[in-house]
């Protein structure tokens, strides 16, 4: 029988936990560590409880250790992957039907390089529960990272479409939008998107630079120079080797994510960005 002192502990911390990370602010290096310590001190009361809300304790931890992982964070890195990984599975087999817990299962595989799996794990999260925007706009990076930037819209538009629009998650929705217009080879269209993004988000790397990028390679260097000057403001020391070093995080050979990278880091040179 669950002890109800240790079950209503567990949810309190769950519950906590989620909407420290969940909530309106913007995500940081900083929320997400502290999110995560405040996971792995509860999840050692979580055992012996109810398993969907241990399923649903271990899919929050592994998301946030992913988070940090593909975002290079917080010093994050195999040791993380091999932990969410693990935590993965665990709620996997406590809570097959869990959306949160596959939606994790994406990120795994992402950061693993087996993008196929991970788009099949989006796909299931948003079959299980499809009023989660971030599902849908996973689901369309996913599509993206598998070849397809085309299709990629069509889930990005639905997460636009169902999120709050208050929301600074549609930050990411603005950025996967804007990168799926990139590797398609339509750079003007994404310079929009990308923008919408670093206005929103502006402590990512990534959004930054694919805005840099793509004006230069849509021949306005100007706008292209002063993103990179104002990028450079804010994240001191990056170069071509660098931006090279963190994709690896998010390892793929496919032949349009490889090309849309190799122009990508043409459009960073052609700004004016150091090689190393």
């Amino acid at each position: 029988m669950e002890n109800k002192s240790a079950s209503s502990n567990t949810n309190d911390f769950l519950d906590s936990a989620r909407e420290f990370y969940n909530d309106q602010r913007m995500t940081t290096p900083e929320n997400t560590l502290a999110t995560r310590r405040m996971l792995e001190e509860g999840l050692g009361i979580s055992a012996g409880l109810e398993p969907r809300r241990q399923a649903e304790a271990l899919s929050l931890h592994a998301e946030i250790l992913m988070c940090d992982y593909l975002n290079r964070w917080n010093d994050a890195g195999a040791g993380e992957v091999a932990k969410a990984g693990q935590a993965v599975e665990r709620a996997l087999q406590l809570a097959p039907d869990l959306a949160q817990a596959h939606y994790a299962s994406g990120l795994v595989y992402r950061a693993q390089g087996d993008h196929p799996k991970s788009l099949a794990a989006f796909t299931r999260a948003v079959s299980l529960n499809p009023n989660v925007p971030l599902a849908h706009a996973q689901q369309g990076a996913a599509l993206m990272y598998t070849g397809k930037p085309a299709e990629a819209l069509g889930p990005i538009e639905t997460a636009l479409r169902i999120s709050r629009p208050d929301s600074r998650v549609r930050a990411m929705f603005y950025w996967y939008m804007g990168r799926a217009h990139f590797f398609a080879g339509n750079y003007q269209d994404a310079i929009p998107w990308l923008r919408k993004s670093a206005e929103l988000r502006p402590n990512l790397w990534y959004n930054r630079l694919y805005l840099v990028s793509a004006c230069a390679l849509t021949g306005d260097l100007t706008a292209a120079m002063a993103a990179l000057r104002d990028f450079d403001n804010r994240f001191p020391g990056y170069s071509l080797a660098r931006v090279a070093r963190d994709e690896q995080t998010n390892p793929n050979n496919n032949e349009i994510v490889v090309e849309g990278r190799r122009k990508f880091h043409e459009g960073l040179s052609r700004a004016g960005m150091r090689a190393a």
